[in-house]
């Protein structure tokens, strides 16, 4: 969020450095592209991007409540 509207492509040659390269984010592209919200197919397209935002995060939030579980059972906190 804080590489604000500016939008880089890493370059890899650059070793594990690439990854701390600013991107342009999800939020600054809306932003940037405000006065197309009213096409039906940018629209769809952020809708999409919001289901796919929300199944990751529930799916990532239940595997990690399964992993806590497993191990609180296995460490006998749970009968």
């Amino acid at each position: 969020m804080e590489s604000g509207g500016i939008g880089n492509i890493p370059n890899l040659q650059n070793g594990y450095v690439a990854v701390l390269t600013p991107v342009l984010t999800l939020a600054s592209a809306i932003i940037n592209i405000s006065e197309a919200m009213a096409v039906p197919s940018i629209e769809s397209a952020l809708f999409a991007c919001g289901v796919i935002l929300l199944i990751t995060c529930m799916s990532l939030t239940l595997f990690t409540k399964y992993i806590e579980y497993v191990i609180r059972k296995k460490d006998g906190l749970i009968d």
